[in-house]
């Protein structure tokens, strides 16, 4: 059953957006009148990273991917305007938002999520996020987020996590093909330490029948800053091809960059999982890397 559609945001920019509620997520109205907070679960993945305090990463530890136990909740006011928003962690680490505390949760109007997700961030930037708007996407069912902690500092965590309203194994369609577009944000750091948002166009070409996906990104673009000017970037892009067990709800595969034009070839993991009653949209998170350059981002698509 869908919920109403609500604001969602994500990394440096911020836009409303619309989720449902995965299976066992609830929502509840907060102590402020007017105010309603809902939470969605779903699951995460998340490394830690080092820097050497002047914004040069030094160093990004294991992607250590999780399969449940990720919440993201957010207190919306009665013009559906986001006041507060976190995530947590399948880890149980945390990263959160509250305008009420000066921090800023804004639209991305830039790259290839201009007007598809939102921003948020402390005023010390010592955290970000980034979330796809669900609304603007179209989507009903699913929608994804990046965050970084410990952007000015000497160490912190990158994350992503996939929420929302999970499709039972047995509701996934055993026949045909789905051809899922949505698009993929996340944090990507160059050989030489230095750190960009990430932004792209995703498919997922699924055989029912066979539980292969075929998946991409393309038009891949980074900026300094998440509405700032994006360089397109195609050597980030990549290819893979993703697969599952009959009658359960959860997809895995390498996937890799094209890489040239200073990027790397970059190989890592990307695990998902479908989400409404008959599998109609699919979200994920992946990373990869090639020493110190890696990529973790979240993504999330309809067909």
């Amino acid at each position: 059953m869908k919920t109403p559609h609500l604001i969602k945001y994500l990394a440096i920019a911020f836009l409303p957006l619309a989720l449902v509620a995965c299976g066992g997520g609830g929502g509840g109205g907060s102590s402020t009148p007017g105010n309603v907070t809902t939470s969605y679960l779903g699951f995460s993945g998340q490394s830690a990273w080092t820097s050497n305090g002047s914004g040069t990463v030094t160093s990004v530890g294991t992607f250590n991917q999780g399969t449940s136990g990720a919440t993201y909740t957010e207190t919306v006011n009665a013009s559906n305007i986001i006041q507060s928003s976190s995530f947590t962690s399948s880890t149980g680490t945390g990263i959160s938002f509250n305008v009420a505390n000066g921090d800023t949760i804004a639209n991305i109007t830039s790259g290839p999520l201009n007007g598809l997700g939102i921003v948020s961030y402390n005023s010390n930037l010592a955290n970000v996020m980034i979330t796809a708007r669900a609304s603007q996407n179209g989507w009903d069912y699913q929608s994804y987020g990046v965050w970084m902690s410990g952007y000015n500092s000497s160490a912190g965590t990158v994350g992503a996590a996939s929420v929302g309203s999970l499709t039972l194994g047995s509701a996934i369609p055993t026949s045909g093909t789905g051809n899922f577009t949505g698009n993929s944000a996340g944090m990507y750091v160059t050989n030489a330490g230095t750190h960009f948002f990430e932004a792209s166009a995703m498919t997922a070409n699924v055989n029912f029948a066979t539980r292969s996906i075929a998946f991409a990104t393309t038009n891949s673009g980074i900026g300094q800053y998440v509405n700032s000017n994006f360089v397109s970037t195609p050597g980030l892009n990549m290819t893979g091809t993703l697969s599952y067990a009959a009658a359960t709800n959860q997809f895995s595969g390498t996937v890799t960059t094209a890489g040239g034009g200073g990027v790397g070839v970059l190989t890592g993991t990307a695990t998902g999982k479908f989400y409404g009653p008959t599998a109609t949209e699919i979200g994920g998170t992946l990373a990869v890397r090639n020493g110190l350059e890696s990529l973790a981002t979240g993504f999330g698509g309809k067909r």
